[in-house]
């Protein structure tokens, strides 16, 4: 959240300053006829340095998919801002020593401006969509690296950002290539493809990687160069020496942005996938960046506050193709005013520093019931979204993802895929919130009570009371012994759908893994339902901040709620709606409580339906919009069920699908073998 604010400030102030800083020199040259002329020289040079920097860097051209649709806006304010520039030069045509390189630094500017400008055009939804309309070239998959799979991935189904239709030919190919995957590999592959998507809509990269492209940059970046060896030999006895200084940091600081420039494009993952063109290159590059990669993505030890460890993903935050990072927001937390739930993972000296930092600012609004209230208040008073950051910063909690949490969702969509063999199968699998779990035959019998907890309510009031639920058992329960040898885990031990087979992933050594991603998946789902909400369906804000104080006294209601007499439905108690979803709750718990230790299977798993529910039900659009902010779990899930053909996009005949694919497959895949896992 805080690196987030400060890349929108930086993102929304840099071309403010530099639009600002060309006018006020245009001024000045207009307005001071008086003033030296070396003076006016620098100063003329100095305007094309602006351009560049309006050009901005290649990794953020657009910081919200809505920016791309202003691409005309900022085509019109290239031609004024080279138009004010230009006026600058003019102005001290006649004495200026510096016009080679002037020159020169405008044929940059208007390069980096110009790209910027171009891939704002390229990444708008309706330009996106209508290069997809076009025929794609032959692909091939290959085995040569996690990168080049995704490569392949994304050029085939990047037409899902734009709710393009895929034939079933599509379907059975991506089924059969993640049934034949780890999870691991599978979630590495989906990573690369969401980067790709990112990277198409929100920077440079289509402008920049291709043969013109590579021209223009080299053109830009070689009047960079010259401009600077140019002013160098030049004698500047005439000017001011911080004036020389400052144009000293303005040329080395452009010669340095290349070369990052230079370094990110040649480490990049479209670098990586076009060596593959080449043999020889591959050869020599192709697998020693892949050992690279790998390298810094192992994964590392963190524990709960329970002691619980877990291996989570790790990279370096450079080196990152997402957040990989699990939000929660937790009702009880939010009720007590207390301090939510984390994870740690191992720190570096930094992180250590500015963890320690973070937390006082965290403890200094926890600490004193009072302040937190008063700060708030002032929040709400001053306006302008204060007041849901300072919620966000205090209550809402950034964990660490673990391994095992993906395996488990990842078994639970590969085992379902294997039903879905129509489309008709496919939609009572994504419209599942519960009851697809509920009628598996380890379940059936028992569960018939529980049933009306996902049939009965909307899929937003479902949820709640699932959270409600979960936290009153995750708190309330002592046995975290997850016994699995019940009569019912043995007669169905064998069966692909349970999650005791001996070949699931899902088959922990420490059976309170279930335990903890339910809470994991709990805190989750209620984060976006309060936090994201234009992620969940139909879902609305459920909280408003006018009547925070009257909600509050309900969510301190959750920790006696147990206590409470829920032999009368809730429909016969006196009380409003929230009154009767936490009643609902507590019933929903103390059945599940009924269940015994084997509970927490159940509930883990409910909750990755109702996951999947959300992730289904969700606008592209908007999976697309939360790539700008790391991305999130849920885009991930969306992902994964599209590839296992258990999503809506394959549901016409594979004549009249708009999005075509020819494969050439390297090697013959094994027929028959899509649902076993590896």
């Amino acid at each position: 959240m805080r690196l987030i604010f400060a890349v929108w400030s930086a993102y929304l102030l840099a071309d403010w300053a530099a639009a600002f800083a060309v006018g006020n020199i245009s001024n000045k040259q207009r307005n001071d006829k008086s003033g030296e002329a070396v003076d006016q020289t620098l100063m003329a040079f100095w305007a094309p340095f602006l351009l560049v920097h309006l050009g901005g860097p290649d990794t953020i051209t657009a910081f919200a998919l809505e920016d791309n649709t202003l691409w005309l806006r900022h085509m019109l304010n290239l031609i004024f801002q080279v138009a004010a520039a230009m006026y600058v030069f003019y102005l001290t045509l006649t004495d200026n020593k510096l016009v080679i390189p002037t020159v020169l630094m405008f044929v940059a500017g208007v390069v980096k401006y110009g790209e910027r400008t171009r891939a704002l055009y390229l990444a708008n939804l309706k330009s996106f969509k209508k290069s997809m309309l076009q025929k794609p070239d032959p692909v091939k998959f290959d085995e040569a690296s996690v990168v080049k799979h995704g490569y392949h991935v994304f050029n085939i189904f990047k037409g899902l950002i734009v709710d393009l239709i895929f034939t079933f030919h599509e379907r059975r190919i991506s089924r059969e290539f993640f049934h034949e995957r780890s999870a691991e590999d599978a979630f590495k592959v989906i990573q690369v493809e969401l980067n790709f998507i990112y990277d198409v809509l929100y920077t440079k990269v289509l402008v920049v990687h291709s043969m013109l492209g590579y021209f223009f940059r080299f053109l830009a970046s070689a009047s960079v160069v010259v401009a600077l060896v140019l002013f160098t030999r030049l004698k500047k006895g005439d000017f001011h020496r911080f004036d020389v200084w400052v144009t000293y940091g303005l040329l080395y600081g452009a010669v340095a942005l290349d070369a990052i420039a230079l370094v990110m494009l040649v480490f990049s993952d479209w670098s990586v996938a076009s060596i593959k063109n080449s043999d020889c290159l591959n050869r020599l590059f192709g697998k020693k960046y892949i050992s690279f990669i790998t390298c810094m993505n192992k994964p590392s030890t963190c524990e709960t506050e329970s002691k619980d460890k877990f291996e989570v993903w790790d990279t370096p935050r450079l080196s990152r193709r997402w957040s990989e990072t699990i939000y929660s927001y937790n009702l009880i937390s939010v009720c007590l005013e207390v301090r939510p739930r984390k994870i740690q993972k191992p720190k570096s000296c930094w992180g250590a520093t500015f963890g320690k930092f973070f937390g006082f600012l965290s403890g200094f609004f926890e600490r004193k019931v009072l302040r937190r209230r008063l700060v708030a208040l002032a929040a709400e008073r001053v306006g302008l979204g204060l007041e849901d950051a300072l919620d966000s910063l205090i209550n809402v909690s950034r964990n660490p993802f673990p391994t095992k949490l993906w395996e488990f969702i990842f078994d639970e969509l590969q085992v379902k895929s294997l039903f879905a063999e129509d489309m008709e199968e496919a939609r009572k699998i994504y419209e599942a919130r519960g009851n697809w779990v509920l009628q598996d035959s380890e379940w059936e019998s028992d569960c018939k009570a529980i049933m009306k907890y996902v049939d009965g309510f909307e899929y937003d009031r479902s949820l709640l009371l699932w959270h409600i639920a979960t936290e009153l058992c995750y708190n309330t329960d002592d046995n975290t012994d997850e016994n699995q040898s019940s009569p019912n885990n043995q007669n169905n031990q064998n069966s692909p759908n349970s999650p005791n087979n001996q070949n699931s992933p899902n088959n922990q050594s420490n059976p309170n893994f279930y335990r903890e991603f339910s809470k994991m998946l709990s805190d989750y789902m209620l984060y976006l339902l309060i936090k994201q909400p234009t992620m969940m369906s139909n879902a609305k804000k459920f909280f408003d901040r006018k009547g925070t104080e009257e909600e509050n006294k309900l969510y301190d209601a959750c920790w006696k709620i147990m206590k409470v007499e829920t032999s009368a439905e809730p429909i016969d108690v006196k009380g409003d709606r929230s009154k009767s979803v936490l009643f609902d709750g507590c019933i929903l718990a103390k059945k599940l409580t009924d269940q015994g230790p084997r509970k927490w299977t159940l509930m883990c798993r409910v909750w990755v339906e109702l996951l999947c529910y959300a992730a289904s039900h969700c606008r592209a659009e908007t999976h697309a919009q939360v790539l700008s902010k790391g991305g999130e779990l849920v885009t991930f899930v969306w992902l994964l069920m599209a590839h296992l053909g258990i999503g809506k996009q394959f549901q016409i005949n594979e004549g009249h699908a708009r999005a075509k694919l020819r494969v050439e497959s390297s090697s013959k895949s094994t027929k028959g073998q899509g649902g076993q896992n590896r």
